[in-house]
């Protein structure tokens, strides 16, 4: 029975490797794609920010001001 066992053994380790390495492909492509679109979005954000930023104050007036400017020109 114990030579059955062994012999099950190493029948079962390679594929058990290939599936192993199959997941870990996997992961990986999952961990790295959305480490991607992380970045993405995160320096999407600051741009959104930064438009705003000068958009609300500090370059264009006449978006701060709004509906106001248009009465007065």
């Amino acid at each position: 029975m114990v030579i059955f066992g062994q012999s099950l053994e190493s029948i079962l380790t390679p594929f058990v490797n290939i599936i192993t390495f199959g997941i870990d492909i996997a992961a990986g492509l999952i961990i790295g794609i959305s480490a991607i679109v992380g970045f993405i979005s995160f320096f999407e954000d600051i741009g959104d920010q930064v438009t705003q930023r000068a958009n609300t104050g500090q370059g264009n007036h006449k978006a701060a001001l709004g509906k106001g400017y248009a009465a007065c020109t």
